[in-house]
């Protein structure tokens, strides 16, 4: 069954992609990737480093969760350094893609497609993995990061697809920003697994600063560890943030309603994830779970990607999250007690489910726009397009 229409492909012919502008540390890094670049030999067709990128981001979580789901282990710091060198050049093939595309005059839509797909699925292993570092542990709070943080990206995408403009970055800090803070964090963490719980009082100690001398609100806020500074931090800003833009892009946009009712999937998966973390297998397998939930969260921002490039109407009702409640339904007893003890074969269950779900969706999509526009996707070889009278 093809998910795109025909009046959808059409539409990629009308398709001219607008970003949201360069921050000072893109432009800063921009001779770096413009020397990665020219590495590339001219054969290979850009969706292939976009390809390797996503795999490395795969592999640098997969480390991770093979050590540990359950986001409480100090793990062996080489797998730190690891982690965090294959983020760094998934970060640097990210930002070489484009302009390998345009280097060989490649550029297309379905080269756009596929690097914010990918993208799409790489933030929830970028994500996981910080999780891990900082050790959030099966908690809600690891729930409430994650989520946020889904949120926020599936908001870029949804606000470019009433507004026709992703937005890529807010006060000079974007997506490099963030993904290069990431790998810093978590290779810190090799150095000291233990780094995010100190506080600012154990630096401050060491110059003679004593608790006394301070005001007791800075004296309260200097012994709270970094780990939750930083995260109080972010949650403040992400709330602002994402409130702000939902309310903007809702006041823009011409369908008011239904920008609203797309948010209907993303409410959904957040509800069904806390739903699992309340049951016993959340404390052992929690990463496993999360990593479920990813892949359906990534699943959705993909499909709003593409129907924003063939201005279709994303689906609201999707199966892959349907299928996530269900498996919480039965793992939960609510069914009888046939599965209350096979939770953890429900999860591995879901998680094949949901990848295989999402390889024969992105694979169907593929297809369906290669062929419309004569290219193929890992080539830079042309065909014959297949168009629509």
């Amino acid at each position: 069954m093809d998910f795109i229409t025909k009046a959808g492909l059409k539409e990629l012919d009308n398709y001219h992609y607008k970003s949201g502008g360069y921050t000072k540390l893109d432009n800063l890094m921009n001779p770096f990737w413009e020397w990665c670049q020219r590495m590339v030999p001219k054969t290979c067709a850009p969706n292939t480093v976009t390809f390797v990128g996503f795999l490395l981001m795969i592999l640098s979580y997969m480390i991770m969760l093979y050590h540990d789901q359950t986001f409480t282990k100090v793990l062996p710091s080489w797998v730190y350094y690891t982690t965090a060198i294959l983020q760094f050049i998934y970060q640097t093939l990210d930002a070489v893609d484009g302009k390998h595309a345009r280097q060989t005059k490649s550029s297309s839509p379905l080269g756009q497609l596929f690097d914010h797909g990918c993208d799409s699925f790489s933030l929830s292993f970028l994500i996981l993995s910080v999780c891990q570092s900082v050790r959030l542990g099966p908690t809600n709070e690891v729930i409430f990061f994650f989520c946020l943080t889904q949120i926020g990206f599936f908001m870029c995408n949804w606000g470019e697809y009433h507004t026709g403009v992703l937005q890529t970055n807010y006060a000079n800090f974007g997506v490099t920003e963030g993904e290069l803070m990431i790998a810093g964090a978590v290779a810190l963490c090799g150095v000291n697994p233990y780094f995010f719980e100190y506080t600012i009082y154990d630096a401050l100690s060491y110059f003679g600063v004593s608790l006394s001398s301070l005001p007791s609100w800075v004296a309260f806020i200097v012994q709270v560890h970094l780990k939750d500074l930083i995260l109080k931090f972010l949650y403040g800003t992400f709330v602002i943030l994402i409130t702000l833009f939902i309310a903007s892009t809702v006041i823009k946009s011409s369908r008011k309603a239904f920008a609203l009712l797309q948010f209907v999937p993303v409410i959904i998966n957040c509800a069904t994830t806390y739903l699992w973390s309340t049951l016993p297998v959340f404390e052992k397998h929690a990463g496993l779970i999360l990593v479920i939930a990813g892949l359906i969260f990534s699943l959705n921002t993909a499909r709003t990607i593409i129907c924003s490039l063939t201005k279709m109407d994303t689906p609201i009702f999707q199966l892959e999250y349907v299928v996530y409640l269900l498996g919480y339904l039965a793992a939960s007893g609510v069914f009888g007690n046939h599965f209350t003890n096979m939770d953890y074969n429900i999860l591995v269950g879901l998680a094949i489910y949901t990848a295989v779900s999402a390889v024969f969706w992105a694979k169907g999509c593929i297809n369906q726009i290669s062929s419309y526009l004569g290219i193929y996707c890992f080539s830079l070889e042309k065909r014959k397009p297949v168009k629509f009278e």
